[in-house]
């Protein structure tokens, strides 16, 4: 039976949907890990641990599902994900206890990594090389413009009650499974039942990871996204416990500096791409990462904890990501049209991976200071370079079309 065709702009739809689940489910927490510690009668480094342990959920499961959605397709995918992640939102919002809400928060990552993985995928089936970039600036408008607007919501429920994020994030799930069952129409053409099964799925991974090029690009993303988390992590501790602001202050600080600094990043980056190449535009991003991360050191270190610095610093990081995010994943997924759930779910994977290693480690370092957080800032900016430049830049074997797309 032939499948039916959605249009662009339903693709588009789904695909902004799919794409919000793991941002929001993850940033809409983030102003309320100092009321869950104090309700649940634990220190903040617990609490910032849920956080990790959510996105080690994200970063496992995405290996599953990118498989999963190449033999079965994307449907049955996102059904599946979605469902996982409506009973990890029901143990979090019912949690007794912290143990209770750090498994609920893994469950919840387990099935929110559906979205991580399949909205690239869902992307790349639905648009031919040339969409993709006209369709890529309106994906970029999404993510700039509406997820931001997530840590305003968990600034205006924790008040009232933490639980009331899970009650959101659950309607947001039930409307999404309902909308994918209803409305969704399987988007890769190329599925095939037959690619369920051990052996095929360890020879695809298998030959991404051997291939220097891709893996260049998924460990440059895993030290960016880690400096990116690092101000979910870190931030909420900082500007609430060390510094005494109200929670809003952080939220504010994430809206204003996310919506500016990386729209601003967009442009510029849409503008000069094609005369500078992405090769300048990441190490361009990644400069920027590595000043808002020395900006952090050597301010605080002269004049203490503060706000201003804070807020510079972490303007830096954004501008710096605006550019990064969007040519590493074109990078990745470009040459893989007939692999795109895999490709999308190991790159995705590493990309969670480091958020969770990095954030794991801030939740073990001391919050009476900005300088762990300064120090994952620097240090990612300068190892994304590092190994892009050892594997990717001077890789003979490097595939053209990613270069030819600046020229």
């Amino acid at each position: 039976m032939q499948r039916k065709a959605m249009s662009n702009r339903l693709i588009m739809f789904f695909v902004c949907l799919v794409g919000g689940l793991t941002g929001v489910s993850s940033d809409i927490y983030a102003p309320a890990i100092n009321d869950i510690a104090k309700d649940l009668n634990v220190t903040s480094d617990w609490t910032q641990w849920s956080m990790a342990m959510f996105l080690a959920g994200v970063s496992l499961s995405q290996l599953f599902y990118g498989a999963y959605s190449e033999a079965y397709g994307r449907k049955y995918a996102l059904t599946l994900g979605l469902c996982i992640m409506m009973i990890g939102s029901t143990m979090c919002m019912v949690a007794p206890n912290i143990s209770w809400l750090i498994m609920g928060r893994f469950v919840q990552g387990a099935g929110a990594g559906v979205g991580a993985a399949i909205w690239r995928s869902i992307f790349r089936d639905g648009f031919k090389d040339e969409e993709m970039a006209q369709y890529g600036g309106y994906l970029a408008l999404f993510f700039l413009l509406v997820l931001p607007l997530a840590p305003i919501v968990g600034s205006a429920l924790s008040p009232i009650s933490w639980r009331l994020i899970f009650v959101v994030l659950m309607m947001y799930n039930f409307i999404s499974l309902g909308l994918v069952l209803f409305y969704f129409d399987e988007t890769n053409r190329n599925s095939d039942v037959s690619r369920w099964n051990l052996e095929f799925i360890s020879k695809t991974y298998q030959g991404f990871m051997v291939n220097k090029e891709f893996m260049g690009i998924c460990f440059s993303i895993f030290f960016t996204y880690g400096a990116f988390f690092s101000w979910f992590i870190v931030g909420p501790v900082l500007i609430e416990q060390q510094l005494g602001y109200p929670d809003v202050v952080f939220s504010g600080i994430s809206f204003a500096t996310t919506c500016s600094m990386m729209f601003l990043a967009a442009i510029l980056n849409n503008k000069f791409m094609r005369r500078f190449g992405p090769d300048m535009m990441l190490f361009f991003g990644w400069s920027n990462i590595a000043l808002g991360g020395i900006i952090m050191l050597v301010f605080s270190a002269l004049f203490g904890l503060n706000l201003p610095t804070i807020i510079v610093a972490t303007a830096f990081l954004f501008f710096g990501t605006g550019f990064i995010f969007p040519n590493l994943f074109a990078g990745a997924m470009v040459p893989y049209a007939n692999l795109a759930g895999y490709a999308a779910s190991l790159y995705s994977f590493i990309q969670m991976l480091g958020g969770a290693f990095w954030g794991g480690f801030l939740a073990h370092m001391s919050e009476t200071t900005s300088y762990p957080m300064g120090a994952v800032m620097l240090s990612g900016g300068v190892m994304s370079a590092m190994v892009y430049t050892i594997a990717v830049v001077n890789n003979p074997k490097r595939h053209r079309l990613y270069d030819e797309e600046g020229n």
